[in-house]
């Protein structure tokens, strides 16, 4: 084989493994891309409801039925469930009903380990044993 036709196919090969690997790189910015949309998406949902829900409890307090409870859930709590509930919206598949209760009880399950962990947390800083 002549020296053309090597320096003719490694032209070739090189020009395809870079090809490749451009390819390759603009496939992976994308997907980093769309989990960053997702969490925005999932955040910016969780954000407003949280917000909505503040209020409706200001509001409560203030119009409600004395003695009625409120319950409201930190932040945490809609950021999981938005997260969980994106993930299956973003899938193509509808939502089923087990699929939006899994979501709501995992939600709660992570704001009360939360809650837990921050009363923990503040007794033991009030007794001075961190």
């Amino acid at each position: 084989m002549s020296t053309e036709y090597v320096s003719l196919i490694a032209g070739f090969l090189g020009a395809i493994l870079g090809a490749a690997v451009s390819l390759i790189s603009v496939w992976m910015q994308q997907r980093a891309q769309e989990k960053r949309d997702r969490a925005k998406l999932a955040l910016d949902a969780a954000v407003k409801e949280y917000d909505s829900a503040e209020k409706y409890a200001e509001w409560m307090a203030k119009n409600g039925q004395p003695g009625q409870p409120i319950v409201t859930y930190d932040l945490g709590y809609y950021i999981v469930l938005h997260t969980r509930l994106t993930e299956h919206l973003l899938s193509g598949q509808q939502i089923t009903k087990e699929q939006w209760v899994a979501a709501h009880r995992q939600a709660i399950e992570l704001s009360e380990a939360g809650v837990e962990f921050y009363k923990q947390r503040a007794s033991a800083e009030k007794s001075g044993t961190r």
